[in-house]
């Protein structure tokens, strides 16, 4: 009889990945992690990408998640390569991002002995992955990867981690093929939905009914790349709609219908319309408090329709009048099947509509004057007329990456989005670091893209190092370094809500043309209006990586803004509305 084929767990651990069409691995290597890379010159099919941190290789497996759909495993060493991934995992659990992490662990006959670099990772992993697991033996290998694979990818998505020790790295098996079923009781199957479901039912009732509905998109209408059916959906029922911080880039800014971002710096027009909305219709989002400001006076006049993948979001904050726990894209194909039996009157909406017009009209000439002056008081430039312009520059059609801070919601709202998936930020954990090492990721996914990553002088700092990963792989991207000498979001709540006092928030920097030299990336500042297109087009013109910092206004503040504890309606409009409400 022939003798069945062997292989090492090292060597199952990756023959599983290539059977599940993965292709790309990033990470660092490290004492326990080192037999699974010994045996990668044995598959030709997988690259692996040496970053130069784990918690930078987290936000490249993130980006490149977001960008591609499909999951880059991280492999990490035992001890401080795993915990330093906890962020990465935790913002991709908030975030709902799949990640598929390998740790490896101590020898099994040294578990528990506190051995060099032995960590309890299934005890850090419980609260941060939808699933951990440390396999104990060798023979469980495919079909612990092919489960977690699974588990990240099923409904809700997020990140699980797999804990291998050494010993089973080294040990042989016969089992080395993926299993034809997996056995996974606790997954849920999603409920189907149909046209005869109670609950839809009842939305189409709602919706005939409601004189002033609102939609929220959310980040679940990316994930579940349903887009085409939101917009035939809202242009069904005629409603305007709003977008979470996450949602951006699931329809067109420039939608007719769209209000842009709602929520703490949200759009007036997006905040007011929620306010004196009759009805809610969420979709794919959670409800979180930088959406909502102050809970318990949040839409209450309105009904709420919540449709969600994770049954534990709906009812979680806001209470709903029609909870759809089911997947977006089918819900939404069943609705706008039952709208075409039915006749919406949207005439009743004149006045509802046109007040959304002539909030739109104030916000566009409050804008209108900051990018006409670009400048702030001290002649630096506003971060809100650089992003502006590069949104004209790019159309909204460039995949755009940002990091943590003024920044980012400068982009959020000034950058008009008018292809879909091409918004990738840190939300729920909103982690300073992410933007470098995301920008690989994205780069890594879509190749013959461009790709901007947008810093600050703070965040930049936080995963500088992952430059080398840039230059290793001779990646060219973008990188819009906007440099104020303050951690300006948090200067800004100083400013506003702790009388000035600036405390631990000034920042003094590097010498960024010496980084960019020391990394083999071109390098220019900016400090006029007039030089900013010019930079723009030389950055996407050269034929490698760049960094060109522009030197802004300390002083920007965000508005509109809606101070913590407050109600959508109490927002910050402008600065003056600043001084006359919080005496500043």
């Amino acid at each position: 009889m022939k003798n069945k084929k062997k292989l090492t767990g090292a060597e199952v651990l990756l023959k599983s990945f290539c059977d599940l069409d993965i292709d790309l691995l990033v990470g660092y290597t490290g004492g326990t992690i080192m037999p699974v890379l010994d045996k990668l010159d044995k598959f030709k099919d997988l690259k692996f990408i040496t970053c130069r941190h784990e918690q930078g290789a987290g936000f490249v497996a993130q980006g490149y998640a977001r960008a591609s759909g499909k999951v880059a495993p991280l492999l990490v060493t035992s001890g401080p390569g795993v915990t330093n991934t906890v962020t990465p995992i935790a913002d991709a659990l908030m975030d709902s991002v799949p990640m598929l992490v390998v740790s490896g662990q101590v020898s099994q006959e040294v578990v528990g002995s506190d051995a060099f670099q032995e960590t309890d990772v299934l005890g850090i992993m419980y609260p941060i992955t939808k699933y951990a697991i440390l396999p104990d033996k060798v023979e469980d290998i495919s079909n612990v990867v092919a489960k977690s694979l699974r588990i990240a990818l099923d409904g809700r998505q997020g990140p699980v981690c797999i804990d291998l020790p050494k010993n089973l790295q080294f040990e042989t098996t016969e089992i080395i093929d993926l299993p034809k079923t997996l056995d996974l009781p606790g997954l849920k199957a999603i409920p189907n939905i149909s046209s005869e479901s109670q609950c839809i039912k009842d939305a189409i009732k709602l919706i005939k009914e409601a004189k002033k509905p609102v939609v929220l998109i959310g980040h679940g209408v990316i994930i579940s790349n349903s887009s085409d059916e939101v917009l035939e959906f809202i242009e069904k029922i005629k409603a305007p709609s709003a977008l979470t911080m996450h949602g951006l880039s699931a329809i067109p800014s420039n939608h007719e219908l769209c209000l842009g971002m709602m929520g703490m710096h949200g759009e007036i027009e997006a905040n007011s319309a929620i306010e004196e909305a009759d009805l809610i219709i969420a979709l794919g989002m959670r409800f979180d408090d930088r959406v909502t400001g102050k809970l318990s006076e949040y839409a209450k006049n309105a009904k709420v329709i919540h449709i969600e993948i994770d049954p534990s979001e709906i009812d979680k904050n806001v209470l709903t009048s029609i909870g759809i726990n089911a997947d977006l894209k089918e819900t939404l194909r069943v609705l706008n099947s039952e709208l075409d039996k039915i006749e919406i009157d949207v005439s009743k909406r004149g006045k509802f509509l046109q007040k959304i017009r002539e909030n739109k009209q104030l916000s566009n000439s409050f804008y209108e004057h900051i990018f006409e002056k670009g400048t702030g008081d001290s002649s630096r430039l506003l971060m809100s007329k650089i992003i502006h312009e590069l949104s004209v520059f790019t159309e909204g059609k460039d995949n755009i990456v940002t990091d943590v801070g003024q920044h980012q919601m400068q982009t959020a709202k000034f950058y008009k989005f008018n292809r879909f998936n091409s918004w990738f930020s840190s939300g729920g954990l909103g982690t300073m670091g992410f933007g470098i090492p995301a920008g690989i990721g994205v780069k890594l996914a879509r190749s013959d893209e461009e790709v901007w990553v947008i810093v600050g002088d703070g965040g930049v700092q936080m995963n500088i190092q992952e430059l080398g990963t840039v230059l290793q792989e001779d990646l060219n991207i973008n990188i819009l370094l906007f440099n104020n000498s303050y951690l300006g979001m948090v200067r800004q709540w100083q400013d506003l809500f702790f009388e000035g006092r600036r405390a631990q928030t000034d920042m003094i920097s590097p010498d960024f043309s010496s980084i960019a030299k020391a990394y083999g990336l071109s390098y220019r500042k900016v400090e006029t209006v007039d030089d900013i297109i010019t930079a723009l087009k030389w950055s996407k013109e050269e034929t490698k990586g760049t960094i060109v910092e522009f030197i802004c206004e300390p002083d920007e503040i965000i508005y509109p803004m809606v101070p913590p504890g407050n109600t959508l309606s109490q927002m910050l409009k402008n600065h003056d509305d600043a001084q006359s409400k919080l005496n500043i």
